[in-house]
């Protein structure tokens, strides 16, 4: 029986991402950079790391109930960026117990002794690096691997920032914590890392640097164990290597795989077309001689790399910037250098996340927001100028619901629904709904889940229907 005693709340910013990775060390994209993470099958996330010392340091407040001997973590899933949670601390048996909760469950489990070894707190080395660029390692690089690193940072900002956990840990031992998120994010598995599960025992120890040692080395769908030491504190974590962002195929292949000048006279506007089924679809019109149009919401160099790509085999593409949510201003832009889209293809979405608790209204509104509302608006203003054929991307999951995207495929049957609206009212426009499988994008670039067909295969069939 778990007995609450604190409750604490909180919303990571971008400020906040920024400040920990100065703090820390650890400047992994996935934290910092919200394009580049978007990339990643969780997004723009917060440090693991930040969540548990913000936590600690909210429970451990002045005068301390004691030094914690050992801390023990399990990340369960990431922590949005502006995501609000709740951390709970509780008593159960000889230890305090946290969970840091989300929209979709908890986030984070952490289990804390009390009763740790007094410290002398030495002044830490030299602040860090501004920025550092992770490791890029592949699996079979973090077999045996091992090196040395430091409890290292700003004392007054490190002091500042969380008073309560330096005042019973000391500097020291709170920048090596903190630094384990810099031994994950930057060193190893470093640039495609998530981090899963730390053990730490504090030790009577006052040397500033850490060695680690990978311990545990197995199979790419299992954690990396990595164990470590120094900076008045021992232990081990878990970390996977996440998947790379997904690759789609190149011009040069996809041209292989149509007719050549089959889609000639075609003008195929592609609403998020810089990576994924867009990216695909793009090539896919251009490699059979269409023109193609590719927006881009916050993506502009992934859309510049396949606007490139199209245009050094000598096909046509353009790049304009769309914010999906209001495509008015895109279709003014096309009106005024005369360009008329015969095709449009739908692609933009929110990032796609598992809920696991009850149904949420407002990640539901998100979703719909661009599945229905943005799609609604687009082909009202498609209508307006003459018509074109237009593609619905739906879902397999409304055939076959998978747990945790109840909010997902209602707005996508919600969109499907539209559809048949528009099929109905809008005579100017041939809509092309279509349930797609599960597809290797970034979207759904995952660990656990199974084979899915390439961007290529799925869209090669549609795009030729919708030629004829």
């Amino acid at each position: 029986m778990t007995e609450r005693v604190a409750v604490f709340q909180r919303t990571f910013t971008e400020d906040d991402q920024r400040h920990f990775a100065a703090l820390s060390g650890d400047w992994n994209p996935v934290h910092t950079d919200p394009v580049a993470a978007r990339r990643t099958p969780y997004g723009h996330i917060v440090h693991g790391v930040h969540a548990v010392a913000w936590a600690m340091n909210a429970f451990l407040v002045d005068p301390a109930p004691s030094s914690p001997s050992r801390i023990r973590v399990t990340f369960l899933r990431p922590i949005a960026v502006r995501q609000p949670v709740v951390a709970t601390w509780g008593v159960e048996d000889d230890e305090v117990v946290c969970s840091i909760e989300g929209r979709s469950g908890v986030a984070v489990a952490i289990r804390m002794s009390l009763g740790g070894p007094a410290f002398s707190d030495p002044c830490l080395p030299a602040s860090l690096a501004a920025r550092g660029t992770p490791a890029d390692l592949a699996f079979a690089d973090a077999r045996g691997l091992e090196g040395v690193t430091d409890a290292s940072g700003d004392t007054a900002a490190l002091t500042a920032t969380f008073p309560h956990l330096v005042a019973a840990l000391g500097t020291l031992r709170t920048a090596a914590i903190l630094g384990l998120s810099r031994l994950v994010g930057m060193v190893c598995p470093g640039l495609h890392s998530v981090f899963t599960g730390l053990d730490v025992t504090v030790i009577a120890e006052s040397l500033s640097s850490i060695s680690y040692r990978v311990t545990r080395h197995s199979v790419a769908r299992a954690p990396v164990r990595i164990g470590f030491a120094g900076g008045g504190i021992s232990g081990s974590l878990d970390a996977f290597f996440r998947p790379r962002p997904a690759v789609q195929a190149t011009v040069a292949d996809v041209a292989a795989s149509v007719e050549p000048g089959s889609y000639a006279g075609q003008t195929a506007l592609i609403i998020g077309g810089s990576r994924g089924l867009g990216e695909a679809t793009a090539k896919l019109v251009a490699s059979a001689g269409g023109t193609v149009i590719v927006t881009y919401h916050v993506g502009r160099a992934d859309a510049e790399r396949v606007r490139d790509e199209i245009r050094a085999a000598g096909r046509q593409c353009l790049v304009f910037q769309c914010d999906a949510e209001h495509p008015e201003a895109l279709l003014a832009q096309l009106d005024g250098q005369r360009v008329r889209p015969t095709h449009v293809f739908f692609f933009a979405s929110p990032p796609i996340h598992a809920n696991r608790g009850a149904f949420d209204p407002d990640m539901f509104a998100a979703f719909a927001a661009h599945y229905v509302v943005a799609f609604d608006r687009l082909c009202r203003g498609v209508a307006d100028r003459g018509g074109a054929r237009v593609f619905y991307p739906s879902t397999v999951f409304l055939d076959d619901s998978a747990p945790g995207f109840a909010e997902y495929t209602c707005a996508k049957a919600a969109g499907e629904a539209l559809c048949r609206h528009m099929a109905r009212t809008l005579p100017s426009l041939q809509l092309y709904p279509e349930r797609l499988p599960r597809t290797h994008t970034d979207q759904t670039n995952s660990f656990l889940e199974g084979p899915a067909a390439s961007a290529h295969e799925v869209m090669a069939g549609i795009v030729k229907q919708m030629s004829r």
